[in-house]
Order: structure tokens, then C-alpha cells, then sequence
């Protein structure tokens, strides 16, 4: 029995994520490869490896090879790291706002530390307008922001995609007659424009009262 790494991987997003959806997103492929791997896994240890529903959950197999996995996957990624060392040297101003899941953008800076150990990292976070401004001027070299779809450019490298949801209070609704109290970041990113645009077509009337550039303001 031979168990590929990769499929290994796809095993472990989808457990963790609940859903093929958001576990394809977070490796960068397609829903149905994803599946894919985890189908072949399944083949090839003879068992079902995660109970398939609303919510994706690992059987007490899939537990069991999860704890096999996890260290298949470090031993895996650390030799790849390890091997891969380069001696480049220099700086690298690297922008970005804090709305990145999970920790992504601290797993993702840890391995380029360990790969390029002689590169100074130089990380600025701030909202998205104002990091694609410093990109624009030249006071940054990589920028990860959040635009809309329309303004992506040439040479843009899309590392996620999702759509923009309405939420309230689950205990709240809100009569199209009255004004519609709005939370939102402000201006410097897309939510705002995006959001104004939506309610005009709605033929909503609101006002903003709350004002927060930070995602756990906005969260409270």
C-alpha cells in the first residue's frame, strides 16, 4: 500500500474544514480533485475515511490514519524545506491586511523563513486600499489584498476567491420601510463600495453606525 502525500493533504483540509468547497480553496484545486484523492485514498486503504453529509467528518479509521498523516505531511514538507535552502540574499517588503484565514500568511512567511534563511522579510498590514497604494508607489514589493474580480490585472495571481454576504443578528430583521443600520470597515475596501452599490439597486435606505477598520471591531 502506498499512500501519496498530496492525497494525505486533501484528507486533512477536508476534516478540518468540513466541506470539499472550503478544503479545494484552501489547497488551491478544483472541488472534484479533491475529492478525487480523497476517493483514491479511500481505495487504496480499503475503508471510508470520512462520513459524507452537511458537515464532512473523519470515521474512526480516517482518525486513525490523521494521526499518521500529520506527521507524514511535517516530515515531508521539512525535507522538501530543507533540501530547497537557497543562498539568496536581501529584502522583501511584503504588504497585507489582517482578513487572511487561518493563519495562512504565518504558515506561508514560516517556510520562506526557513527556505530562505539570508532574505529579510519587511511585513506592513494595513487595509487593502491603502497596502495596493504601496505598491503602487513602490514602498512595497508583494501585496496581498482584497479587490473585486474587475480589477484584477495581468499578472495578478488570485490566491482565493469568495463571495460578499449580508449577515445580521439571527434575531433581527429589518423592514424595508425603515432605515437599515450598516456596520462596516469604511472606506479602503471593497465591502463599502460593494455594499452602498447593492443597497442602492435594492432601493434600501441606511445609515453606517459603526465605522471600524479592523476585522474584530467589526466582529463585536
Amino acid at each position: 500500500m502506498k499512500l501519496d502525500v498530496e492525497s494525505l493533504r486533501a484528507l486533512r483540509a477536508v476534516v478540518a474544514t468540513g466541506t470539499f468547497t472550503e478544503a479545494a480553496a484552501e489547497l488551491g484545486m478544483s472541488q472534484s480533485a479533491v475529492s478525487w484523492k480523497i476517493k483514491r485514498l479511500e481505495e487504496r486503504v480499503g475503508n471510508d475515511l470520512v462520513k459524507r453529509g452537511q458537515d464532512i467528518e473523519a470515521t474512526p479509521d480516517g482518525q486513525d490514519l490523521l494521526l499518521y498523516a500529520e506527521r507524514i505531511i511535517d516530515a515531508h514538507d521539512e525535507a522538501v524545506e530543507h533540501l530547497s535552502r537557497s543562498d539568496l540574499e536581501g529584502v522583501v517588503r511584503l504588504g497585507t491586511n489582517e482578513d487572511l484565514r487561518g493563519g495562512a500568511l504565518a504558515d506561508v512567511l514560516a517556510r520562506f523563513a526557513r527556505m530562505y534563511p539570508q532574505i529579510r522579510l519587511d511585513v506592513r498590514v494595513h487595509l487593502s486600499g491603502s497596502v495596493k497604494e504601496w505598491l503602487e508607489d513602490g514602498e512595497v514589493d508583494l501585496a496581498v489584498v482584497q479587490i473585486p474580480t474587475g480589477d484584477i490585472q495581468p499578472g495578478d495571481v488570485v490566491l482565493w476567491s469568495e463571495p460578499l454576504e449580508w449577515v445580521h443578528a439571527t434575531d433581527h430583521t429589518f423592514p424595508t420601510d425603515e432605515v437599515v443600520p450598516v456596520v462596516s470597515f469604511g472606506p479602503g475596501l471593497v465591502y463599502l463600495d460593494a455594499a452602498e452599490e447593492s443597497l442602492r439597486r435594492a432601493g434600501v435606505r441606511w445609515r453606517t453606525v459603526l465605522e471600524c477598520p479592523m476585522l474584530s471591531g467589526v466582529q463585536a
